[in-house]
């Protein structure tokens, strides 16, 4: 009996070992399900926080309060961070540069300003991420709107009522519709008889450069954007200095504007227009709104970075 006894207590102590064996084998197993998991998570946002054209990866950039008391201390310079916008932004400025707070953007063809229609790419930024620069749109009622949108801010924010070309001049807006592709021409005077319609002076790009010359902060301006209907070539081509694409010095860092009216012939004298003076292309633009995504539309927009 006594032997018969012990059999049994060795078989139950084997036992309990085989399922303490097993029980650790499947704490292990899962200990390395979560360890996989998590990296596999990890590299998900990685992979989504960047593109093969983006330079830098995001950045949760802050603004302190240097004694500005429009400024809001410790607001975070990332557009995951914003309001949902009224239309989604096409451009993520953190994607493309190592800090978004405090830059300097000049705007032509700024439209009313805020985002809306097909998006806005600097907008959202102006008041979080205390941009300041110059927005510059054609259109007199337009304009009207935009300087209104900017009031806020009119001390950081310049607005102004210039069309941009090649050549300097005015130009009727009868019949205009801010399209500037579609000007029949640019008159160099405005003609005495004509007191019925309104004229836009029409400025290059250099001239833009002139009257910021004192508000252009050290650090230079980080961002151009052109959204001037087709009329890109005549600033970036045959605008600029001695009418041969040159621009102005600090020259931008960063250089968007849109590719939607553009020939492929244009676009590739815009092309290498810019690479000869030091730049590269960065990424192609989708747009987010509502039509561009119901039909299905291609880039509207191209960026290109200074990399001298």
């Amino acid at each position: 009996m006594p032997r018969q006894f012990r059999k049994t207590e060795n078989g139950i102590c084997m036992k309990s070992w085989h399922n303490l064996h097993a029980i650790l084998a499947t704490l292990t197993t899962i200990a390395l399900l979560a360890f996989n998991l998590e990296m596999r998570f990890n590299l998900s946002l990685l992979l989504n926080n960047r593109s093969s054209t983006h330079q830098y990866a995001p950045k949760n950039n802050t603004v302190t309060n240097n004694g500005d008391d429009d400024v809001i201390q410790m607001t975070t310079c990332n557009s995951s961070n914003f309001q949902t916008p009224a239309v989604p932004l096409f451009i993520k400025w953190e994607h493309f540069l190592p800090q978004t707070h405090n830059l300097y953007f000049i705007q032509l063809g700024a439209n009313v300003g805020r985002n809306v229609g097909s998006g806005d790419p600097i907008w959202e930024y102006v008041r979080p991420c205390h941009w300041s620069g110059a927005a510059v749109e054609l259109v007199s009622n337009t304009y009207v709107q935009l300087k209104e949108n900017y009031a806020d801010v009119s001390d950081r924010v310049l607005t102004l009522n210039y069309g941009v070309s090649k050549e300097r001049g005015y130009v009727s807006m009868k019949g205009l519709g801010g399209e500037m592709a579609r000007i029949p021409q640019i008159v160099k005077e405005i003609p005495n008889n004509d007191d019925t319609t309104a004229y836009v002076e029409i400025v290059t790009i250099d001239d833009i450069w002139d009257k910021l010359r004192d508000r252009i902060p050290s650090t230079g301006v980080d961002i151009l954007v052109l959204d001037v209907e087709g009329n890109e070539a005549n600033i970036l081509v045959h605008g600029g200095s001695n009418g041969g694409g040159e621009l102005p010095h600090p020259k931008p860092k960063r250089i968007l504007f849109e590719i939607a009216h553009l020939s492929t012939p244009v676009k590739d004298a815009i092309d290498e227009s810019l690479r000869a003076q030091g730049y590269r292309q960065s990424a192609d633009l989708i747009h987010r709104d509502e039509f561009a995504i119901r039909n299905n539309m291609p880039a509207q927009d191209r960026l290109y970075e200074l990399i001298e």
